[in-house]
């Protein structure tokens, strides 16, 4: 007959027991327990061992993060090595250098349409047999936009030509010996003369 033992014994040493001489014991089964509901948790929870970076691991898949995901210490440039590929069209701003326009050739695809271009042709030319004097300045040539190029030849002695009126032995912008040619262009204002000594001839041209 089984019996149910209803007190407990506290031994404190060991006892002999005649294991043949023991009634039937009956295991009760415990019954499941279901946890039907948690009491909610108010105030704050401390974590204080948790790591600030946690590895995640795919197992050699596809991680799908549903929701947006909020970076607040992402740089805003990120550095880039390698080989860049750029498809479409990218907006440039300011102004390309000459070492950045020289780096590689631009292919230029369509109708280039030009405005306008610097004349390559000489049309006529103007020469003038002028005599400079010590005493005062003399104009070679006067003002001109449409001039290319003007070519002076001072003959004998020193000449004092300025780019701009009242040339003189202190105020002027070549110095010329005598039978030297100067050659000028990208200059279109008045262009003056005055000898060092004497009265010399200079021949002026004007292209």
């Amino acid at each position: 007959m089984a019996q149910n033992f209803s007190k407990i014994v506290e031994v404190d040493q060991i006892v002999p027991v005649d294991v043949n001489s023991m009634p039937d014991v009956t295991v009760v089964a415990i019954p499941d327990v279901t946890v039907t509901s948690l009491p909610p948790i108010t105030g704050t929870v401390a974590v204080n061992n948790l790591p600030i970076v946690q590895p995640v691991n795919d197992n050699g898949g596809s991680l799908t993060v549903d929701g947006s995901v909020s970076v607040s210490n992402f740089p805003a440039t990120q550095p880039v090595s390698g080989t860049v590929t750029i498809s479409g069209s990218v907006a440039v701003t300011g102004p390309l250098t000459d070492a950045q326009l020289r780096a590689t050739a631009v292919p230029v695809s369509g109708t280039v349409a030009v405005s306008s271009l610097p004349s390559t042709t000489v049309g006529t030319a103007t020469v003038t047999r002028v005599v400079v004097v010590p005493s005062s300045a003399t104009t070679l040539l006067a003002s001109n936009v449409s001039r290319m190029m003007a070519i002076i030849h001072n003959e004998t002695g020193t000449l004092f030509l300025k780019f701009g009126s009242t040339a003189s032995d202190t105020d002027y912008t070549y110095r010329l010996v005598g039978n030297t040619v100067l050659e000028i262009d990208k200059y279109y204002g008045i262009i003056t003369a005055r000898k060092a000594s004497g009265t010399t001839d200079v021949q002026v041209t004007e292209l």
